[in-house]
């Protein structure tokens, strides 16, 4: 039998993740809308920033605080996804 604890944590965890995916399919519903390019590397891009946050937050490296690796992810990846676009997406564009 499943105590209360256990439960409220498997349900915890079950609507975070729930959560993930709802930004996920959110955001190739924006770029989709936006920009009429289906961007297959959306996934890749949000596991590159999770792991880039988790580097920069990790405390058994010496690492920052959590908060502190969200937001230098969060810059990381703005200019890793300029030049993406920049690089590989915008010459897609200008095609017929």
């Amino acid at each position: 039998m499943i105590d209360l604890y256990t439960f409220l944590a498997v349900a915890a965890g079950g609507l975070v993740l729930g959560a993930i995916y709802a930004l996920m399919a959110a955001g190739l519903a924006v770029i989709w809308t936006t920009l009429g390019i289906f961007n297959f590397a959306h996934g890749a891009f949000i596991a590159l920033g999770a792991f880039i946050g988790w580097s920069l937050s990790d405390a058994q490296a010496g690492g920052l605080s959590l908060a502190v690796g969200a937001i230098g992810a969060t810059i990381v990846m703005f200019f890793f996804g300029i030049g993406f676009h920049l690089l590989l997406v915008r010459p897609f564009e200008r095609r017929p």
